[in-house]
């Protein structure tokens, strides 16, 4: 399954796999990216299963500094 696709599904069981794959690509970037997520692997697991998140936090303290 593509990353996309884990991401919008909400998928994150399959993400190992896909690190797996991305780290055995030729492809610096994206051997690069899969490495961050696998350091990061249990903040990257809970942004793709939990209903949660800071954005609207975030967006108010944005319009605040705009201020």
């Amino acid at each position: 399954m593509r990353f996309n696709g884990i991401l919008r599904g909400r998928k994150a069981d399959l993400l190992p796999g896909w690190i797996d794959d991305a780290i055995e690509t030729d492809l610096t970037p994206i051997v690069r990216f899969a490495r961050t997520l696998s350091r990061n692997i249990d903040a990257v697991w809970n942004a793709i299963e939990m209903e949660w998140s800071n954005s609207q936090a975030e967006g108010q303290i944005n319009r605040l500094e705009n201020f």
